[in-house]
């Protein structure tokens, strides 16, 4: 798992290029903002803008991810603040 910039499709397309260097099509990308439209081949799964919603829904979007065969996952980082502190934990674990 990488944790690349938010809201910045250009560093996400080379995010995503590297990966698929190495990974083929086994590329997916958790993503808060609109992903960049010329991502053919990548899992992408969209996840919710409020840090409660994100919680939720991120174990789920992790086994879909792994379900779909994901060898690179590309996660956005969320947003700063006390609000998303539990999400940012969670994925710095996961990113370890």
């Amino acid at each position: 798992m990488l944790l690349v910039a938010a809201g910045d499709p250009a560093s996400l397309r080379v995010a995503i290029d590297e990966a698929r260097a190495l990974h083929g099509d086994a590329v997916g990308v958790l993503a808060v903002t609109e992903p960049p439209l010329d991502v053919g081949g990548v899992a992408v799964e969209a996840m919710p803008a409020t840090p409660e919603a994100y919680a939720r829904r991120l174990y789920a979007a992790l086994h879909a991810m792994d379900a779909r065969g994901v060898a690179a996952l590309l996660v956005e980082r969320v947003p700063d603040g006390d609000a998303w502190d539990g999400v940012r934990d969670r994925l710095a674990r996961a990113a370890a």
